[in-house]
């Protein structure tokens, strides 16, 4: 589990294309329902003489309807002594992929500090949390085999969500890494397409992520990308879980 330290500072509004994204409030059972398990969360701490903290953690999930469990961050123990301790409020902040995307913004309190058998946080779970649109346009969740071609290699991959500009793909971690920055080409295996015929799709790789035996690849469309996309979309039906092409 990766950790970030640093001073705390006020969430700033989130931004598209110089846009600020209004925010809008939501009940936390919508919220919650919005962040996957082992999504990766910022804690904001400020101590009641005003010291602020910051630190990366995960989300382990809710204990019935009365608390969010997190896993305790692996920092020495003057900072856990310091900052995580019972009562202390946090500003807590996530982001959901689902549908456009939102970031979630809520306060919560430390309700107990736990350190065996497992070491986790257990905190308050708010009214409502604030929600701010991350896109502009749906990201749909499929589930797409395909291989990742660029200049060097070409790798099995899964396409996990899909938009008319972009998807995330994954593949092992054990597998060649493809770096930020550069051009990819998803090509759908004939099980995935069941037997329709589709160009890859093309990008450039923005974001890459490891994620426990995954990693995980945000890419970007080019034109012709964007072309293979919307077609794509235009074919692909719910099947009661997921998007797939039928």
């Amino acid at each position: 589990m990766n950790t970030l330290q640093g001073t705390s500072s006020a969430t700033s509004a989130q931004q598209n294309g110089g846009t600020a994204q209004i925010q809008t409030t939501i009940k936390s059972i919508d919220g919650l329902a919005m962040l996957d398990h082992g999504r990766e969360l910022s804690v904001n701490i400020v101590t009641p003489v005003g010291t602020g903290f910051r630190a990366k953690s995960n989300l382990i999930g809710t204990h019935s309807n009365h608390m969010i469990l997190l896993e305790l961050p692996k920092l020495n123990e003057d900072k856990l002594q310091a900052f995580f301790q019972e009562g202390f409020w946090a500003t807590i902040n996530a982001i959901s992929p689902r549908g456009e995307g939102a970031v979630l913004t809520f306060r919560s309190q430390i309700l107990h500090v736990i350190r065996t058998p497992i070491a986790m946080i257990a905190m308050s779970i708010p009214q409502t949390m604030q929600a701010a649109p991350l896109r502009n346009e749906p990201r749909y969740e499929v589930s797409l085999n395909a291989k990742a071609h660029s200049t060097n290699h070409r790798i099995d991959c899964d396409i996990k969500d899909l938009s008319k500009s972009g998807c995330l793909y994954v593949t092992s971690s054990l597998s060649r890494p493809f770096s930020v920055g550069e051009t990819v080409e998803l090509h759908l295996s004939t099980e995935a397409t069941r037997g329709q015929q589709f160009q890859p799709l093309t990008g450039r790789i923005c974001n890459v992520k490891q994620a426990s035996q995954k990693r995980r690849y945000g890419v970007m469309f080019n034109d012709e990308g964007k072309k293979v996309a919307r077609a794509l979309l235009d074919n692909l039906k719910f099947d009661g879980s997921k998007l797939s092409l039928q």
